[in-house]
């Protein structure tokens, strides 16, 4: 075995082109993009694309990672998926006693789904767990053109269901919650939508405070209900896969062509 192979590697890394005109990067749904270019789903040489992520794939949440990107996006575009989980890591089991928001772009649901709770609630919940992505929009704009992308849209029961059995995290917080495994209560897709749809208006605020650009997800990876389609299922509770990384890659680039002719 030769010395260069024995040396570890760097614990962050470009994947895709070695010079790119677009870097993408954020926590754990940039997993899809990097499948999307092994799945071959973009023509990483002439569209000049790249992840900047761990060498490892575990999701990164270092400062010295968002230095890395920093590093790595001057001079260029660069794309940030930024968390997208909140929702999931605290209502993605119905709780005790349900709730209920109001969702402007979605229907009404009825008191039987419990009491209200105001959008002002959980935008103010939510809110500070952006202050860090503000601080490097922040170091970012003066040196590079920022797109901040919408994170993947909530799944529907029938596919959360399907993949809460190899989730230890939920299948605790449910045992918390005074769940058997045999019958979870799923956070109704309505509220689920309605909460995504929160983080999505907090990060497109940022984008527009910050001078950077919101990238919504693709009208295309989404239903009526606006759930993520089940062909775009990863597998698990939250992520989705290599198809949608492909469809998000398309957005990214025809974003970053708008932002290149102003």
């Amino acid at each position: 075995m030769s010395q260069d192979a024995e040396r570890p590697l760097p614990p962050f890394q470009l994947f895709g082109d070695s010079d790119p005109r677009l870097v993408a990067g954020g926590h754990s749904h940039t997993a899809c993009l990097i499948i999307a270019m092994n799945e071959g789903r973009i023509d990483m040489a002439a569209e000049r694309c790249a992840v900047a992520f761990t060498s490892d794939w575990v999701p990164p949440t270092t400062d010295a990672y968002w230095d890395y990107l920093v590093e790595q996006s001057a001079g260029r575009t660069v794309a940030i998926l930024w968390s997208g989980n909140e929702h999931n890591g605290k209502f993605l089991l119905q709780q005790k006693p349900p709730f209920r928001v109001y969702d402007p772009e979605g229907v009404e649901l009825g008191p039987e789904h419990g009491d209200w709770v105001p959008r002002s609630e959980l935008r103010a919940l939510w809110s500070p767990s952006f202050d860090a992505l503000r601080a490097i929009v922040a170091r970012l704009t003066p040196i590079a053109h920022v797109l901040l992308m919408s994170t993947p849209p909530p799944k529907s029961e029938q596919l959360v269901r399907a993949a809460l059995a190899t989730e230890p995290y939920f299948l605790e917080q449910a045992a918390q919650l005074g769940y058997e495994p045999t019958d979870l209560q799923i956070t109704p897709e309505e509220t689920r939508v309605a909460l995504w749809r929160i983080l999505r208006d907090l990060l497109r605020e940022v984008a527009e405070a910050g001078g950077a650009t919101f990238v919504p997800v693709p009208p295309a990876a989404y239903d009526e209900r606006g759930l993520l389609l089940p062909e775009l299922d990863a597998g698990d509770v939250t992520h989705a896969n290599g198809t949608y990384g492909g469809m998000v890659w398309s957005q990214l680039l025809h974003y970053s062509s708008l932002q290149a002719a102003r």
